[in-house]
């Protein structure tokens, strides 16, 4: 379900990006294809989120969580303002273009390494998945 959500925002955010370039979105069209976007993106977050409670031990479960959340936030504070300002400056919609085309290619990456690398936990107990680290003896 990750690799789906996270695969199709990238897809919904490339073809976005085409049509603005193509010069085909209206303001109002714009928004409903990024809303769309958007709600895919945070869905395939939440599940990401849910997953790493189920993998990780309880005890550094909270730590990953905590860890994905700063570094999509640092992305959004400090990644977003840059590449904004430099497609503001050019006045191009060819780099706001490209803009779109880097951020769906990295939601698209992101859907292939999850599944390449996620954990099956679909309909399997907690402690098949991962054990809890008191039951190693730490």
């Amino acid at each position: 379900m990750i690799t789906f959500t996270y695969g199709l925002a990238g897809v919904l955010l490339a073809l976005t990006g085409w049509l603005f370039h193509a010069g085909v979105l209206t303001a109002q069209t714009q928004t409903l294809a990024l809303d769309n976007y958007f709600l895919r993106r945070l869905g395939g977050r939440e599940l990401a989120y849910l997953t790493v409670s189920e993998i990780f031990p309880l005890e550094s479960a909270r730590w990953q969580s905590q860890s994905f959340t700063r570094l999509e936030r640092w992305q959004a504070r400090v990644g977003a303002p840059i590449l904004f300002r430099m497609d503001h400056r050019t006045g191009s919609i060819s780099a706001l273009f490209v803009g779109y085309l880097v951020a769906a290619v990295l939601m698209i990456f992101g859907a292939i390494v999850e599944a390449w690398i996620g954990v099956p936990a679909e309909r399997r107990s907690l402690e098949h998945v991962a054990a809890p680290l008191s039951s190693k003896g730490l």
